[in-house]
C-alpha cells in the first residue's frame, strides 16, 4: 500500500515519512573537517572513515531548522552565503513540511514532491533519503547501542534533504511507497 497521496496537479505528499535517525554512522575525515589546516591540527585524515554519533537529543534540537527545507536530488550545499550553490541552480524538487516528530530515535516529517524528475527517480527505485546538515563535530570516544564512535555531531542545522542512491541510514530512511 502506498503512503503517497496525489493531488489534481500530480504532486504527491506523504504525511509521515522517516527523514533521519539517531545512531552511529560513517563519515570521511574530509566531511568532518573540510579544511586541510583544521585536519592537520586535529590529526584527522581526509580519506579515513570515522564513526560519528548523532543523538536523538541533537535531532530533536534540529527540528525547527528542518521545517520547509528543500528536497533535492543528491547532496549539494545550498546557499551562496555559506559557500554553496544557489537553490535555483541546483533545482529543488519538493519540500519538507512543518509537522516533524521524533519517535523511538527516528525523525519523521510530512513532505511534498512536485517535480516529474524526482517522481520518476523514486518510481525507478531511488528512494533513500539523507539530511544535509551543517553541524559541529566533537572529538569524543563512546559507545551507542554497542557500536563505538570517535566523534559526536552537535549543533545540527538543516540545509536540505537529498534523495540518494545509498544513504547512511539505509532503507530505514527512505521515501515510503
Amino acid at each position: 500500500m502506498s503512503h503517497k497521496k496525489f493531488d489534481e496537479n500530480g504532486f504527491f505528499t506523504i504525511a509521515k515519512n522517516p527523514i533521519s535517525k539517531a545512531g552511529v554512522f560513517e563519515y570521511l575525515g574530509s566531511s568532518i573537517a573540510p579544511n586541510e589546516e583544521i585536519r592537520k591540527q586535529s590529526g584527522i585524515d581526509a580519506n579515513t572513515m570515522y564513526k560519528v554519533y548523532r543523538s536523538a537529543e541533537e535531532l530533536e534540537k534540529a527540528i525547527d531548522t528542518l521545517k520547509l527545507k528543500p528536497i533535492i536530488d543528491d547532496h549539494t550545499l545550498l546557499g551562496v552565503e555559506i559557500g554553496g550553490v544557489p537553490a535555483e541552480k541546483k533545482g529543488t524538487h519538493g519540500v519538507l513540511g512543518e509537522q516533524l516528530t521524533l519517535e523511538n530515535d527516528t525523525l519523521f516529517s510530512n513532505m511534498s514532491v512536485y517535480s516529474e524528475t524526482l517522481k520518476e527517480l523514486i518510481e525507478n527505485g531511488k528512494r533513500e533519503l539523507s539530511c544535509g546538515f551543517l553541524c559541529d563535530y566533537i572529538k569524543q570516544d563512546g559507545v551507542y547501542n554497542g557500536e563505538s564512535y570517535q566523534f559526536k555531531q552537535t549543533n545540527l542545522r538543516a540545509n536540505h534533504i537529498a534523495l540518494v542512491d545509498e544513504g547512511r541510514m539505509g532503507k530505514d530512511v527512505a521515501v515510503l511507497d
